[in-house]
């Protein structure tokens, strides 16, 4: 199993690439290119190791780009995730239902914080599931199974 640094760069040169070619051969308009990419690239943060007890390189990218509060908030919140979620489980390194599984965890606080914000002030009647994050999730989905794939396959 590789180290997260190795998972990163590969997240990462997927994601380049990637979009690079959906917008080159005309795949998908630059815009979506650019989502799909971006999703890949969010496979960093919301990585199928986020089910380490011990933290993630996600973790410690965030401590070095946002300093040790916003690092011990993104560990405290994936806290629970990571004691129910078993390490290497289907749940968390499945490319499509460890994918889900993830959105949701996000997704659940951050409705219930708009659910109240609004509560509160009148928001915009704005979708917020567009067709560009169903194509962020299909790169992230991409990204995940990258990961699924070295795990399998690779030394660590």
């Amino acid at each position: 199993m590789p180290k997260g640094n190795v998972h990163r760069i590969t997240t990462l040169a997927i994601a380049s690439i990637s979009g690079i070619v959906l917008a080159k051969t005309g795949t998908l308009p630059l815009d979506q290119a650019i989502a799909f990419a971006s999703g890949c690239s969010a496979g960093i943060l919301l990585t199928p190791d986020l089910d380490l007890i011990a933290g993630s390189d996600g973790q410690n990218m965030a401590r070095r780009a946002f300093g040790r509060p916003v690092a011990a908030a993104w560990r405290i919140f994936w806290l629970p995730y990571s004691i129910f979620i078993r390490h290497r489980s289907s749940f968390s390194h499945g490319p499509i239902i460890g994918t889900i599984i993830r959105l949701l965890y996000v997704s659940i606080p951050i409705g219930l914080i708009l659910f109240g914000i609004s509560r509160l002030v009148s928001l915009p009647a704005t979708p917020i599931f567009t067709h560009y994050a169903l194509i962020a999730t299909i790169g992230l989905m991409t990204a995940d199974t990258a990961h699924f794939i070295m795990d399998k396959i690779l030394p660590g």
